[in-house]
């Protein structure tokens, strides 16, 4: 395990990826644009020792070193290859953790999934809902694990989009498979951590809300409501 340093970014180089990432993608992404008052928190990213922070606002270029390049043959021909390095590991062990401690739920955008594979019995089968055709898998806090949240990175993770919040919303109430438009506003007003794929897939921006209590009194509301 990489051990991950904090590095705190620039709140308006920041919002302008954020938005540019979000925007359009889909109706999670719309309303976390639409209802979170990001003044309210800060972005930061986790880098491990050795990252190339030159790149720290190049959102979309590599900053992690590289792996070596590995040679193999195929009908007697040579190719190359080389595993793209990320920190998916040590981002699903900090995740756990903070939900765990602030009894959180877990929201990703399933974007490598359709509407149509909505019916499948897989290993995310019990976590997928949907809003109209867009696909999102849901995790309860009791139900949480590193190895499922890690699954859930890499399901997420497509090259132009990738997206975890973490939000005090319960879910214990979303016994059907379809989503409402106000279960998603709810899950957006009480989120707690959103997080953005970057740097060409190998690591993540994180936002984060400066005022918990705030959020869990407003969680209150909506759950009294």
């Amino acid at each position: 395990m990489k051990a991950l340093r904090r590095h705190e970014l620039n709140f308006n180089s920041s919002l302008e990826f954020f938005k540019n990432a979000l925007a359009k993608a889909n109706t999670l992404s719309d309303e976390l644009l639409k209802e979170i008052n990001f003044e309210k928190g800060c972005f930061f990213a986790l880098l491990p020792e050795g990252a190339f922070l030159e790149n720290l606002y190049d959102f979309r270029t590599s900053i992690l070193p590289q792996n070596p390049t590995e040679e193999y043959f195929v009908d007697n021909k040579m190719s190359t290859y080389s595993i793209i390095p990320t920190i998916n590991k040590e981002v699903s062990d900090l995740i756990l953790n903070h939900a765990c401690n602030n009894k959180l739920n877990l929201v990703f955008d399933d974007v490598n999934s359709s509407y149509r594979e909505m019916s499948l019995h897989d290993h995310f089968c019990s976590f997928r809902k949907n809003y109209n055709k867009e696909v999102y898998l849901l995790l309860e806090n009791n139900s949480i694990s590193k190895e499922l949240i890690l699954d859930c990175l890499l399901l997420s993770n497509a090259f132009w989009h990738s997206l975890c919040v973490l939000t005090l919303f319960p879910f214990d109430g979303l016994i059907n498979r379809e989503l409402s438009y106000e279960k998603i506003k709810n899950i957006c007003l009480t989120t707690v951590v959103v997080i953005v794929g970057a740097y060409d897939g190998e690591g993540y921006v994180f936002w984060e809300n400066s005022d918990l209590e705030m959020l869990k009194n407003k969680e209150k509301q909506i759950h009294e409501y």
